[in-house]
């Protein structure tokens, strides 16, 4: 190789250091058209969903005289009394409900939306065994509006149930609120899935339970209870449960519990039924 061409061999070479020439492989570029950009970040892992606030009701007549505990996934279910609710308890979703009543347990996966409130009632199933009906309850009240729904726990017949106002006397038909609720079931607008209904309660001091019947609330009288007052310029929704045994042994009191739901108190007021 002559001088001159040597010289020249060296000269493109410095060039084309000089200029980044490199034997590794440019980085990937994606095309998008008339310009080329990097890949894009990898999207940031969504956060996990909103734990759910779980309450449990107590309604097993078969297992009145004892406290029911238990645990929600992580959360813990301190002791509820018959006739009584647990405070709300935040759980996650995916978790099962294990409740501990007499001596019994009794397990229940919980279909839950996250953020969406639940009441986990446990009543007397066949043979008196515990059984737990799961209710979606509603965060948000209807401002200016009592919204309830009616649940059957109360242990005996079997029979369905009419939750009513009160005729002009004892013999006369109720005015029905909420007819036909069977056993182990909650009633209301059938197309909510908490079956809050709207409910007149202005001037209202009592409420009957009777037994279903071809026309509602013309059945036997369960019993009648006194309500206490309630503010009709406060929205609330309501879970009124019939509880107690209508027949066999061991005897345990009628009563009608009427809760006040989130976004209140959570609690309870067991009313007799007379």
């Amino acid at each position: 190789m002559t001088l001159r061409v040597r010289i020249l061999a060296s000269m493109t070479l410095a060039i084309v250091q000089a200029c980044g020439g490199s034997d590794e492989p440019p980085p990937e570029e994606t095309s998008t058209g008339d310009e080329v950009v990097a890949e894009p970040e990898p999207e940031p892992e969504p956060p996990p969903p909103a734990p759910s606030p779980l309450r449990v009701l107590h309604a097993a007549a078969a297992s009145f005289g004892a406290a029911v505990s238990g645990m929600a996934g992580d959360a813990q279910i301190e002791e509820v009394a018959f006739a009584a609710a647990s405070a709300y308890v935040p759980v996650d979703v995916g978790s099962t409900l294990a409740l501990n009543a007499g001596g019994a347990t009794v397990e229940q996966a919980l279909e839950l939306s996250p953020g969406v409130p639940v009441t986990a009632l446990l009543f007397s199933g066949e043979g008196g065994a515990p059984t737990v009906l799961v209710m979606p309850d509603e965060a948000r009240p209807v401002m200016g509006q009592t919204r309830g729904r009616f649940v059957n726990a109360m242990l005996g017949s079997g029979e369905a149930l009419d939750l009513c106002f009160p005729g002009a006397n004892r013999r006369a038909p109720g005015r029905a609120l909420i007819a036909g609720v069977e056993y182990g079931d909650f009633g209301g607008i059938p197309s909510f899935p908490s079956r809050y209904q709207p409910m007149t309660l202005a001037g209202v001091d009592a409420v009957q339970v009777r037994v279903a019947a071809e026309n509602a609330c013309s059945g036997a009288i369960v019993g009648t209870a006194a309500l206490p007052p309630i503010d009709i310029n406060v929205a609330h929704n309501l879970t009124i449960v019939a509880i107690g045994r209508r027949t066999g042994r061991p005897a345990v009191p009628r009563q009608l519990l009427v809760c006040e739901d989130t976004p209140g108190p959570g609690t309870c007021v067991a009313l007799p039924l007379r």
